[in-house]
């Protein structure tokens, strides 16, 4: 959210935007940011792919499907930050937003009382 709170008022105060880049790999590299990001990105990863793999094993999704719902965040990781591609990027998470529609479209497998 830091990010969001640099970014934007630094273009609506047209500040130029290598003086707002610098500012913000100032910012992203300071601790009480950084920590809590890595925080954030690690539990958010993990708990997609726990996710995805909790939704086949509980019946929810076809293996396939659970196994696109746990590779896609860890793509979305790889193609945002370790090889940026907008593209494969926007793939990973319409494999999120594919694995996650279907799911919904299933009725619920029942339960024994």
């Amino acid at each position: 959210m830091a990010v969001d709170l640099v970014a934007q008022p630094g273009t609506r105060a047209n500040v130029p935007a290598d003086v707002t880049a610098r500012l913000l790999r100032q910012l992203l590299g300071e601790p009480t940011v950084a920590v809590p990001t890595l925080v954030f990105v690690a539990g958010h990863v993990a708990g997609v792919v726990l996710l995805g793999i909790t939704l086949w094993r509980g019946g929810i999704l076809p293996g396939w499907a659970g196994l696109v719902v746990s590779i896609s965040q860890p793509l979305h990781l790889v193609f945002a930050t370790m090889a940026p591609s907008p593209l494969l990027d926007g793939c990973a998470w319409l494999l999120t937003a594919a694995g996650l529609a279907f799911a919904t479209a299933r009725p619920a497998p029942l339960t024994p009382a």
